[in-house]
């Protein structure tokens, strides 16, 4: 499974732990929206995205480095076939969910509201970095993503992880599947 993700270098270290070292990494910075283009998000079966989403703001960003991916660019590029699981705050306010739909992504995982992991730095995943995690150890197994979104929910739960972070949990529960052809609330 080719999996890429693109963060904020601040959390490069959590996305890390996230999509583990096989996958293809960008940070923001040194990666800005403008050195980015539609082909850099082709060909992958997941992207993990773990940048700032702010509301009405049809961009994402790097506290450090600005715009760091924007719509106009998700919308040009093929992402047929690819799952977007997603950390970033206010996704549904960005925008973007409908972008990467309309790319052709076959569904969006994210939440909306502020949306939580460990602290810069940790050595360990909580929130919405934890809950990405099991999603996408699930969707390695070839779960369908309803069901891998569902199961990590149930992990997350379950994990002794959440107490380091149980508000960031609360936010992460509330993470939702978007499809083209419906949203789900699994």
């Amino acid at each position: 499974m080719r999996i890429m993700a693109y963060t904020d270098r601040r959390y490069l270290r959590g996305t890390l732990l996230v999509v583990g070292r096989d996958a293809e990494v960008l940070s923001s910075p040194p990666w800005r929206a403008q050195d980015v283009s539609p082909g850099m998000l082709w060909g992958y079966d997941v992207i993990y995205i773990d940048l700032h989403g702010f509301q009405g703001k049809d961009q994402l960003y790097s506290l450090e480095g600005g715009a760091a991916l924007s719509g106009e660019t998700v919308r040009a590029a093929d992402l047929r076939g690819t799952v977007v699981v997603a950390t970033t705050c206010h996704l549904p306010e960005t925008g973007l969910i409908d972008a990467f739909l309309d790319a052709g992504a076959t569904a969006v995982v994210g939440g909306a509201g502020d949306n939580r992991g460990a602290p810069r730095g940790a050595l360990w995943l909580a929130g919405a970095q934890l809950l990405a995690r099991f999603t996408i150890e699930r969707l390695q197994q070839g779960w369908p993503v309803e069901s891998a979104l569902v199961m990590a929910k149930h992990c997350v739960r379950l994990s002794p992880w959440r107490l380091l972070g149980w508000r960031a949990a609360l936010d992460a529960l509330e993470f939702r599947c978007f499809r083209k052809e419906t949203n789900t609330n699994a």
